[in-house]
């Protein structure tokens, strides 16, 4: 049994088995009350159950926040790997269309300078 009683105002609690001595003997004329040990283990368990409840859902709203923010970090990611592909796909594309430019530039020149030196050789020769 557990044992609480109150001797000059101040609160004791003692767990007592058989043999062992009375409380008021401890304190004489003293009230006390004896409630038994699984009743308060009963209520100790459901207190402990209603905390591990609140626990277990703190928990799952922390495991799905963090779920959730792992596909935004995911999509985050993603997109800055597309971005990153289309910019290189993009600088080698440009490094290549300038290459090409000055290429088509130079046969452009190079045949108007041919076309021209012809064009004076007929009118030379005519």
């Amino acid at each position: 049994f557990l044992c609480q009683f109150y001797c000059d105002q101040v609160p004791y609690t003692l767990t007592l088995s058989r043999g062992m001595i009375n409380p008021t003997e401890l304190c004489r004329g003293v009230f006390f009350t004896v409630s038994s040990a699984s009743a308060q283990e009963s209520a100790s368990l459901s207190r402990s159950h209603g905390a591990m409840d609140e626990m277990e859902g703190r928990a799952r709203d922390l495991l799905h926040s963090l779920s959730s923010q792992r596909d935004t970090l995911k999509s985050v990611q993603k997109r800055m790997f597309d971005m990153f592909n289309v910019l290189g796909v993009s600088s080698s594309l440009l490094r290549a269309v300038d290459r090409r430019h000055i290429g088509d530039k130079m046969l452009v020149y190079g045949l108007m300078a041919v076309t021209t030196v012809i064009v004076l050789l007929v009118m030379y020769w005519k």
